[in-house]
């Protein structure tokens, strides 16, 4: 497919945000119907095809790009690949519910000088839910996202470079960035239509948030941080 702004069927260098994808992927069914396996996998010229900001700039912002500044060069090309699947085991009788998701993303040629290195980033996530009877069920869920040279995280992790002004920040090599989660959910169906759900979320890593260059820890922090709610959902 082309990028959003080359209906003139050409593809041009992906800094004029012109740029093509191809997409592939597989589906897996077991024959009881009780598991599935999806496959994406996308190639594409240039990971922004999008001149909202102008016709040699990404529309991404600085913080989302890979570890360079909104006016350098785009990504050479971009490689992504998602995998995700569910079983419910048979002999469970219903009540047990398995899943996964994985992804994985390389961009190359990220910048100039220094940091003219590949970012990637790459994560996996399990989940389980155990219908105990008609009205309880419980819920778990653990995921993991790191990257190298930031991609799409942002200004985070440990820099093989000294700390420098925020100016200066896009050319470092940046590494080591880990995110973990994990969620716990416990669901009533308290009646009818009625389900009322509780959860508890803790979130630890290395930089799990952000805070200012100026601050006294400007490289941010690693948690861990909480986070504990209820809602209620009514169906019709």
């Amino acid at each position: 497919m082309n990028g959003s702004n080359s209906d003139n069927n050409t593809t041009l260098n992906p800094n004029s945000g012109d740029g093509c994808a191809v997409l592939a992927s597989l589906n897996v069914t077991a024959p009881g119907g009780n598991a599935n396996w999806s496959n994406n996998f996308q190639y594409s010229s240039g990971y922004d095809n999008n001149t909202s900001t102008g016709s040699t700039k990404s529309s991404l912002t600085s913080s989302s790009q890979p570890a360079r500044a909104n006016g350098g060069d785009i990504s050479a090309y971009m490689l992504l690949y998602n995998s995700w699947g569910n079983w419910a085991p048979k002999f469970a009788n219903d009540k047990l519910l398995l899943a996964f998701n994985t992804v994985f993303g390389n961009l190359s040629g990220v910048a100039d000088g220094v940091a003219n290195v590949n970012t990637h980033w790459y994560g996996a996530g399990a989940y389980a839910k155990y219908q105990f009877n008609d009205w309880f069920s419980l819920c778990s869920r653990g995921e993991y996202l790191g990257s190298n040279n930031d991609g799409v995280i942002g200004y985070a992790g440990a820099s093989t470079t000294f700390n420098t002004t925020t100016a200066n920040n896009p050319t470092r090599h940046v590494t080591g960035v880990n995110f973990w989660e994990y969620t716990l959910t416990a669901g009533f169906n308290v009646i009818e239509n009625v389900l009322i759900r509780a959860e508890y979320r803790l979130d630890w890593g290395t930089n799990l948030y952000q805070v200012p260059d100026d601050a006294a820890q400007p490289e941010g922090q690693n948690g861990p941080a909480h986070y504990a709610g209820a809602e209620v959902v009514y169906s019709f």
